[in-house]
């Protein structure tokens, strides 16, 4: 159904374990333990799958390289969105002006309440910041602000970072409801697309159908 609704050859979602790992897939499709997938092979979408993490896409519009990560306050705090920055440049010479980073829907900072070693590990690796607040008892991170600072460090253009809606927002939590994102390298701008649920509905406001990056941003979305 994915690969009817994409018009793509094959779709890669890799095993996640909250680990770092950055996998970069040209024809071995085989599942493995991975929370990044990277790709610049055509007809293939790859994607990840997440409760209230943050699933991040990345799309370079000069190489034609994209990108899929799920980040928890795990990978959050292991600098995943940093690492698949690195197999970017790496990898594919990609140049951090060139790269559109989409935030999809996730829990944020109104409602993810941490503890104290959390807010800390977040912070030693994000740097200091606004997505860390404190409400009364309750001490709260905001992990898609962290994740952008991330990318902003590593040199990313503010005007192309896109960031999502509050999943805890459209959710009813008595649902098992299923999120994703998914990104393809084929002609990508226009298929680089977070999806609500993973079964139809889809997201595009996240990332604009252009060749080039522009100065417009956009800070939610609709189902």
């Amino acid at each position: 159904m994915l690969k009817t609704q994409l018009r793509v050859e094959a779709v890669y979602f890799p095993i996640q374990k909250h680990t770092d790992k950055v996998l970069v897939i040209e024809y071995d499709l085989e599942p493995r333990i991975a929370d990044a997938v990277v790709t610049n092979r055509k007809g293939l979408a790859i994607g990840v799958r997440v409760a209230d993490c943050v699933p991040i896409l990345l799309y370079d519009v000069r190489k034609k390289v994209a990108g899929a990560v799920h980040a928890g306050w795990r990978g959050t705090v292991d600098g995943i969105i940093r690492k698949t920055l690195v197999m970017f440049r790496q990898q594919y010479n990609s140049a951090p002006e060139d790269v559109i980073v989409a935030v999809g829907p996730s829990i944020q900072g109104s409602c993810y309440v941490v503890g104290h070693e959390v807010a800390d590990a977040v912070t030693k690796t994000t740097g200091e910041g606004e997505y860390v607040s404190i409400r009364g008892e309750n001490l709260y991170v905001d992990l898609p602000s962290a994740n952008r600072l991330q990318a902003l460090n590593e040199g990313i253009r503010p005007e192309n970072i896109f960031v999502g809606c509050d999943v805890v927002d459209r959710l009813d939590l008595n649902s098992t409801t299923c999120f994703g994102s998914i990104v393809s390298a084929a002609s990508a701008p226009a298929r680089c697309e977070t999806s609500i649920e993973c079964r139809s509905t889809f997201c595009p406001k996240l990332v604009r159908n252009r060749s080039r990056p522009s100065s417009r941003t956009n800070s939610g979305c609709s189902p």
